[in-house]
């Protein structure tokens, strides 16, 4: 079950570092092109991040087979665009809702326990 939770972790850690390229992105479009700090810290965060959850993903293949923790990682295209709807008022479908459900289904019937 830790194991699980920890594949969780990567992937809350991984929108994370998703929701922080977009803020880069868009800090970068405010910048005018010029070359500007905030938007390089802010993508260097999110480098940082994704960087620290690649090294406890590698910790977790360690304990697990990689085909026994990779379905959690499709809630990432649960979390991520939820996010982005929170974050920055993107707009969701309601076939993505659809998507959704299906989605999670789907996880939990390649977990094992």
């Amino acid at each position: 079950m830790l194991l699980y939770l920890g594949a969780v972790a990567c992937v809350l850690c991984t929108a994370g570092g998703q929701v922080l390229f977009k803020a880069g992105a868009n800090a970068l479009n405010a910048a005018d092109g010029a070359i500007a700090m905030k938007p390089l810290l802010i993508l260097l965060a999110a480098f940082s991040v994704y960087f620290v959850t690649s090294l406890g993903w590698v910790l977790l293949l360690k304990r697990a087979s990689l085909g026994q923790l990779y379905p959690v990682m499709a809630l990432s295209f649960v979390v991520v665009p939820l996010a982005s709807s929170y974050f920055f008022g993107e707009q969701l479908s309601g076939k993505y809702l659809v998507g959704v459900v299906f989605t999670v289904i789907g996880v939990m019937l390649c977990l094992k326990y």
